[in-house]
């Protein structure tokens, strides 16, 4: 499809919340585009309270239909990525002039907002319902249990490098949103439909449609009936090209898997399932480095424990744990597990923590940003 960079841009960004929407940043993914598309001529510029912005992200692989052409653009948003394409480091790839493009839009936004909801719009290539993924702050998981969806803890911990947690990082408000199959024309009305929830749940409408509303929050809850309001990943099966990795036919997001279950081949023999749970975002495309994710039901007690630890100041006690220390000069949590065992990564987690990487037999964790920034 041909999409310009900018979707739509509405308001006053001193007036209220900045509401961003980026779709589209795989180029296989445009239903999140077009029900941009569709938001924007309805939302009347008279009636937004603040500022609403869509922005398409890989035009070049949209354009194309292909997820990716040289590099995949939602793997790219690192610290060290972004220094490197600052400096002319980075090699002249497509994705590479697009993620500049990208950035340069994405910066004028964020410095000219007072507060900001971010939201990034995907679909996959399985079947499945709908649901939010967010990087477990307290604030993003008031905004994401906003939406009557399954709401998904610990993806950006098995991802690296993704839009949502640059954006995360800089103390914003961020919910990746998931909305169906990349053919199925359903997935473009149930991202209309997180949509205006969004800019209801943000405030960003004034004299909004009550009915309409309802009527969004019902087709979304429709779809993504019989599946448990909370889930944390469990597992990640990563691939390459090389693996020669296929799914077996047939399934689709949240379906029960046993473990010891074959899902899947590639050239070492059969892929089975680690543990018993539930399969999330299977692959059934070409281009992709997450063969499958399996998940399972977090209870909503824990959540309740996590925020009264986090709000009494549990995470300045981290250091106290036994094979837990503060790195010297750094923000960064190193847990050894000979040590800490089975209690850290859970206990971490509660306590806002994410892990980052493995180095040298230790885990290191950094503390996921709660508050927003000053100014960006």
């Amino acid at each position: 499809m041909r999409a310009e960079r900018v979707v739509g841009d509405v308001g006053d960004p001193a007036a209220g919340p900045t509401v961003v929407f980026v779709a589209g940043i795989h180029g296989n993914e445009p239903a999140g585009v077009l029900a941009l598309q569709r938001v924007f001529a309805r939302l009347d510029p008279a009636r937004v309270h603040g500022r609403v912005v869509g922005l398409a992200g890989n035009l070049a692989a949209l354009a194309a239909g292909r997820r990716y052409l040289d590099e995949d653009l939602n793997r790219i948003w690192s610290a060290e990525r972004i220094r490197a394409l600052e400096s002319g480091r980075v090699p002249a790839t497509a994705e590479a002039g697009q993620q500049r493009r990208l950035l340069s839009a994405l910066r004028e936004i964020l410095a000219a907002a007072r507060e900001v909801r971010f939201l990034d719009l995907h679909t996959s290539s399985a079947p499945g319902g709908p649901f939010v993924c967010i990087g477990d702050t307290l604030r993003n998981r008031r905004f994401a249990m906003g939406f009557p969806v399954p709401v998904v803890l610990g993806l950006e911990e098995q991802v690296d490098g993704a839009l949502l947690e640059y954006v995360n990082n800089l103390g914003h408000v961020t919910v990746g949103v998931e909305g169906g199959q990349h053919e199925d024309p359903e997935a473009v009305a149930l991202h209309e439909a997180f949509a205006w929830l969004a800019l209801r749940n943000a405030g960003s409408l004034q004299a909004p449609d009550r009915r309409f509303l309802q009527a969004c929050a019902d087709r979304l809850a429709r779809a993504a009936r019989s599946v448990p309001a909370v889930l944390e990943v469990r597992h990640r099966h990563p691939v390459r090209p090389q693996d020669g990795f296929r799914m077996r036919p047939g399934y689709r997001s949240f379906q029960p898997v046993r473990r010891g279950e074959i899902l899947a081949l590639d050239r070492h023999g059969e892929v089975r399932a680690p543990e018993d749970g539930r399969i999330l975002l299977p692959l059934y495309q070409g281009q992709g480095s997450d063969g499958f994710f399996l998940v399972r039901e977090f209870s909503r007690r824990w959540l309740r424990l996590s925020a009264l630890l986090r709000r009494c100041g549990g995470p300045r006690l981290v250091g106290w744990l036994p094979g837990v220390r503060r790195r010297p000069g750094s923000d960064e949590i190193e847990v050894d597990p000979r040590v800490a065992r089975w209690y850290a990564v859970e206990l971490l987690h509660l306590l806002g923590f994410r892990k980052r990487r493995s180095a040298a037999g230790k885990l290191l964790f950094v503390r996921r940003r709660e508050r927003p920034p000053e100014r960006c």
